[in-house]
């Protein structure tokens, strides 16, 4: 795997993990100090999800793999689909662990088709729609120009950023219908686009700073926007909004154009360790919510307090239960990838 890849995924299952550990804080409004930590953290991270999908992206859009559309389907589904529906299901029942006397085959059901299981599970339900449209893409790509793929991601971030923003900030809707141009998709194909093109240094230096800009936007607008409205504005941090976009680009970009084999050794214990998360980032992402309950809910009625943020003071609570959950569904996933058959679920 490519150094800048594993460091990647590495830093976007922290995010990941920050963000849901820290979210509630965003809600203690009544608590300003309390409030700024969790916006500081939480702000800072949410390139997290962008990061995950152009990767995927960069990976799955390569046109020099030439495979048919079955044998694409059947390689994906031993790695997507099968942790997918074990997910699912395993969530389904896990958040009716307590009320199975009134569960409801045909409501439960109804949550798995519409995608209403579990907070984290909209990202599998995301990316196996990119999965599955991923044959098209990759014969577009074939032949495309650069200039095509440089128009496609232009009308995509105005309809995907700039015309959600309107709205938000002007109530102002288009009502242009251009639901290709909308989604995931272009974080998918600007991946491949930024692996792929060459970027001058003074580009460089604007996108850098356009990701600096979007995250002080991030910082500050999220703060001006819930001092206005008395309660939490999520518009920031929306992961297809403009300053997210920015900051996604410009991580990406800076990751891919440092020499990571040349600062560290493959065979060193940096990489190593970034060569292991990065392995098991999707698994940690799948199992850290259960860890969370875990460490949370289930810990409490064991020994009476919660490993969470507000177990001791968030400037505290909020670290120290982010690499606990982090390390705790790092060790699980790293023993599951080691038991035949099991290890399916956490590709």
């Amino acid at each position: 795997m490519i150094s800048y890849v594993n460091i990647l995924r590495s830093l976007a299952i922290i995010g990941v993990v920050v963000i849901h550990a820290t979210g509630p804080l965003m809600s203690r409004v009544d608590n300003m100090p309390y409030w700024w930590l969790g916006n500081l953290l939480d702000g800072a991270v949410r390139w997290c999800i962008p990061i995950f999908v152009m990767i995927s992206g960069m990976l799955l859009l390569n046109p020099k793999k030439q495979e048919s559309i079955s044998d694409f389907m059947k390689k994906r589904a031993s790695k997507i689909l099968i942790p997918f529906v074990f997910w699912v299901l395993f969530y389904t029942l896990w958040k009716s662990r307590r009320s199975l006397g009134d569960f409801s085959v045909v409501s439960e059901a109804s949550n798995i088709i519409s995608g209403d299981v579990y907070f984290h599970l909209w990202y599998m339900y995301m990316i196996v729609g990119l999965y599955l449209i991923t044959p098209v893409i990759r014969v577009v790509i074939a032949h495309a120009q650069q200039r095509l793929i440089e128009y496609y991601l232009i009308i995509w971030f105005i309809t995907s950023s700039l015309f959600p923003m309107a709205s938000h900030f002007l109530d102002l809707n288009v009502g242009l219908k251009l639901e290709f141009f909308t989604g995931y998709l272009g974080y998918f194909i600007l991946g491949y686009y930024l692996h792929n093109v060459q970027i001058s240094e003074k580009a460089k230096k604007w996108i850098y700073l356009a990701g600096f800009l979007g995250l002080i936007v991030t910082f500050l607008g999220t703060y001006l926007g819930t001092e206005a409205k008395g309660a939490f504005e999520a518009y920031f941090y929306e992961y297809k909004s403009p300053n997210t976009f920015f900051v996604s680009v410009a991580l990406f970009v800076w990751a891919k154009n440092i020499d990571w084999d040349k600062h560290f050794s493959k065979d060193g214990a940096f990489m190593r360790v970034v060569a292991s998360l990065s392995a098991t980032s999707f698994g940690i992402y799948l199992i850290h919510p259960f860890v969370m309950s875990l460490l949370g809910t289930e810990l409490k009625n064991l020994v009476g307090f919660k490993l969470n943020y507000a177990f001791i003071h968030p400037i505290i609570g909020a670290p120290v239960s982010i690499v606990a959950i982090l390390v705790w569904s790092y060790l699980i996933v790293w023993m599951m990838q080691r038991i035949p058959i099991i290890k399916k679920l956490v590709p």
